[in-house]
């Protein structure tokens, strides 16, 4: 059961989130990775270091080598990846790979 969902953007405080998820305060995370750049990708690599087992969805571009660098961010434990436009049922897969 999913007891909150957080979206965080590219641009988003860290330290915040990682505190959030300390707390359990969400039990997945949707993170935005930009333009999927290692740079984008570093509350994903972050929340990971903290919460091994937490859920992460990341929304990024239609890139193979984008979606790669994401999975590797999360060590591809628990990570699903969505591309923009979104769809009910994609996004009903993600929920269900990143469990």
């Amino acid at each position: 059961m999913i007891k909150d969902v957080v979206f965080l953007p590219p641009a988003a405080d860290v330290e915040r989130l990682l505190a959030q998820a300390r707390a359990e305060l969400f039990s997945i995370a949707l993170i935005a990775s930009g333009d999927g750049s290692d740079a984008a990708l570093e509350p994903v690599r972050r929340l990971r270091a903290q919460a091994a087992q937490l859920p992460i969805i990341v929304l990024g571009p239609v890139d193979a080598e984008a979606e790669q660098r994401a999975r590797a961010a999360a060590d591809n434990t628990h990570v699903a990846y969505l591309v923009q436009p979104l769809s009910p049922a994609a996004l009903q897969q993600a929920l269900v790979a990143a469990r």
